[in-house]
């Protein structure tokens, strides 16, 4: 699947729609990625189609603000969700009621998953499924690189204003 990204995203184009329905597995068992009626070339443009296409809990918080530029971020959340779902057999948490007080998404790293996962790998996923785009991978080559044990994780991006050291008491 992130091979099917890599070259749609380099064709400017977005898939938008990334859900377990959308993800057929050949004879062979190998996935394909299909119903691209979603699919917008939105990459670094706004995007603002005729309806809002989105399935909940598969989808990011940009798919739920139509102003907001799209990025490949949006198909890696999704299919982050989708690899979180055949995990556990569970759904995420919808995008918009993890943006209110604290991010109570439970993390995969470190937990009983870790048993048949490698710590990397689940590392990744949660990674991919940080809420705020810019928390999470930017294209399909650092996601697959990191799925695969081959790359670290990026670092977070800088607060805009760092945290103020408290201020010292002068006797």
């Amino acid at each position: 699947l992130l091979e099917g990204l890599k070259y749609i995203h380099a064709q400017q184009l977005l898939h938008r729609d990334i859900k377990p329905e959308n993800i057929f597995i050949t004879e062979n068992h190998t996935p394909v990625l299909i119903d691209f009626g979603a699919a917008r070339q939105a990459i670094g443009q706004k995007s603002r189609p005729l309806t809002q296409i989105l399935t909940p809990p598969f989808a990011p918080i940009e798919q739920y603000q139509s102003r907001d530029v799209f990025l490949p971020a949006l198909d890696l959340y999704s299919l982050g969700a989708c690899i979180y779902q055949a995990i556990t057999g569970r759904l995420i948490e919808e995008a918009p009621s993890r943006l209110v007080g604290e991010d109570t998404q439970p993390k995969l790293a470190g937990s009983s998953y870790a048993r048949r996962y490698s710590p990397e790998f689940l590392a990744a996923v949660d990674y991919a499924l940080n809420v705020r785009a810019e928390n999470r991978f930017q294209n399909a080559m650092d996601m697959q690189q990191a799925l695969l044990g081959q790359a670290a994780l990026p670092a977070a991006p800088a607060t805009a204003h760092p945290p103020r050291p408290p201020p010292t008491c002068r006797t």
